[in-house]
């Protein structure tokens, strides 16, 4: 049924739908935990790692697979539901670090970790974000542990990671229990 909603909004103009305007202020968007919500009550998900640890808490549009998602793409716009990037907060717990270096000093001259930084980069954040672009404004911290505390519609969870790009500080915080320092990531992002 959301494919023909989106086909229906491609197609005409939203003012010109008289479901529409029911459609956006009623409980009819199915969630993941099997209810049916307002659309306010939502969240989209587009950070399926964050989405796993608040799933038994929040409610998220269910899409039965992502290869469904652009076929919905018009009514995903159309809706503006909350997106879990834009909503979530996270604060970086105090970690020990053990090194850091400029990410400049990490990549100079060797395009492969270069392209390594920019796929886990991208993995999280959109490619003409300024830090994408901008590959030299960011640390890299080499820490003995990464604990992040994540909240999102007011619960808070506090997780470990192994890696962890703080956009706003403008740091990159790999977990080093062992160390090994630069090294033992040049491989990993050589991939």
């Amino acid at each position: 049924i959301y494919r023909i909603f989106s086909n229906e909004l491609e197609k005409t103009d939203e003012q010109g739908l008289d479901w529409w305007n029911e459609f956006k202020k009623g409980k009819y968007l199915l969630s993941n935990r099997e209810k049916f919500c307002n659309k306010d009550k939502l969240f989209f998900n587009d950070n399926y790692e964050l989405a796993s640890m608040f799933e038994k808490q929040i409610d998220f549009l269910y899409i039965p697979t992502l290869t469904f998602q652009p076929q919905i793409k018009t009514l995903l716009d159309k809706l503006e539901l909350r997106t879990i990037n834009n909503e979530i907060k996270q604060r970086v717990m105090k970690n020990r670090i053990l090194s850091t270096i400029r990410i400049k000093e990490y990549i100079k001259g060797i395009q492969v970790y270069e392209k390594g930084i920019r796929e886990y980069i991208s993995k999280h954040y959109n490619e003409n974000d300024s830090v994408s672009k901008n590959l030299e404004i960011l640390n890299i911290n080499f820490v003995d542990e990464i604990k992040i505390e994540l909240t999102l519609n007011s619960i808070s969870k506090t997780e470990n990671f192994d890696e962890y790009l703080d956009i706003d500080k403008k740091n990159v915080y790999l977990c080093d229990k062992n160390g090994k320092g630069i090294n033992l990531y040049k491989n990993q992002l050589a991939r």
